[in-house]
């Protein structure tokens, strides 16, 4: 299980006790999954990545209420193919809704597919592959 940062924004600290409540899910489809915090002047960012199911995933949640998001495909020896990155606004979304779309995302390997789990964040694709 990973170490659980604490955040001073309440919605990132509320975001991490349900990443914690559902860890237990999260490890049935990851092998690996981290969870951490950084600081770049006024913003602080919650930051979890998850791997080890044939995929990469990392999904960021400022405390302004924006995030990222990224997929990618393959294996680390043979590389990794972007699937899908974009930006987005988590606008007044449940902690409980981001956790469970995160894991969502992880089943899928279609773009289309992982644009229609997060089209409640309004998604501003960066980048898309149609097929890992």
């Amino acid at each position: 299980m990973p170490e659980f940062p604490q955040f001073d924004a309440e919605y990132l600290g509320t975001l991490t006790d349900s990443f914690r409540s559902r860890s237990k899910a999260i490890t049935g489809h990851a092998k690996g999954w981290t969870i951490s915090r950084e600081i770049d002047g006024e913003y602080e960012r919650f930051i979890v990545d998850a791997d080890g199911f044939h995929g990469q995933l990392r999904l960021s949640v400022y405390n302004d209420g924006s995030l990222w998001f990224r997929l990618c495909r393959g294996r680390p020896k043979n590389g990794w193919k972007f699937l899908l990155t974009f930006h987005g606004n988590r606008g007044n979304l449940e902690t409980e809704t981001i956790v469970e779309q995160f894991i969502n995302s992880m089943a899928y390997d279609t773009a289309d597919t992982l644009l229609l789990i997060w089209g409640n964040v309004d998604p501003v694709v960066e980048r898309s592959e149609s097929k890992a």
